[in-house]
């Protein structure tokens, strides 16, 4: 069975190196990247263990955003505070490790964040990718696919936008053809990620 990969950033390599070496310890493969912004942007969601040094872990979830790119992401300091880790928390971390911590714990801890995580950054990414879709809407394209979300047919569209049934498909069709999906119910699909 292969390893499976945790990203780390830390502000110092020696501790990073220290971390890696924990980490290959406890079973699993460990990329250190350079920065949180090389972290955000490799290409598979996955676990992202990010020392809470400085502003490291408001970073990487920043950088998240603004990749469009979600993982779970565990916080990791030799000293910290309960204030800290629920900051941390609310931002988004998964969990918050206190170094050194034994090896069979961290495997446990890690293990167990990876599996929450995983599926909570991929859905956090298609979201975002959601997001993205329904921007490229004009104003009243987006009104027509929010009147579709909740379940309405076209002639109750029609009536709610006082707009002619024929006008209601034209804008389900342009709709459709911006997201690049072939039944307008993936389109709505879309619009409910976007949403959240």
């Amino acid at each position: 069975m292969a390893k499976r990969m945790i990203h780390l950033v830390a502000a110092d390599p020696s501790i990073a190196r220290k971390v890696q070496r924990k980490l290959n310890e406890a079973g699993f493969g460990c990329k250190i990247h350079r920065s949180v912004e090389a972290a955000a942007n490799s290409a598979a969601p996955g676990l992202v263990l990010v020392e809470d040094q400085g502003d490291l872990v408001e970073t990487m979830f920043a950088a998240m955003r603004e990749f469009g790119r979600f993982h779970c992401i565990v916080a990791f300091a030799a000293q910290c505070c309960a204030h800290r880790v629920i900051d941390v928390t609310r931002l988004g971390a998964t969990d918050y490790l206190q170094v050194p911590i034994d090896v069979d714990l961290m495997r446990a801890r890690l293990q167990l964040a990876i599996d929450l995580g995983i599926l909570q950054a991929k859905e956090q990414t298609e979201s975002a990718l959601a997001q993205k879709l329904v921007a490229k809407l004009s104003p009243r394209e987006r009104e027509v696919l929010d009147q579709f979300i909740p379940g309405r047919t076209n002639r109750e569209v029609a009536k709610i936008l006082k707009i002619s049934h024929r006008t209601v498909e034209i804008h389900k069709g342009h709709i459709t053809k911006k997201f690049a999906v072939k039944r307008f119910s993936a389109a709505v699909r879309i619009g409910l990620q976007a949403i959240g």
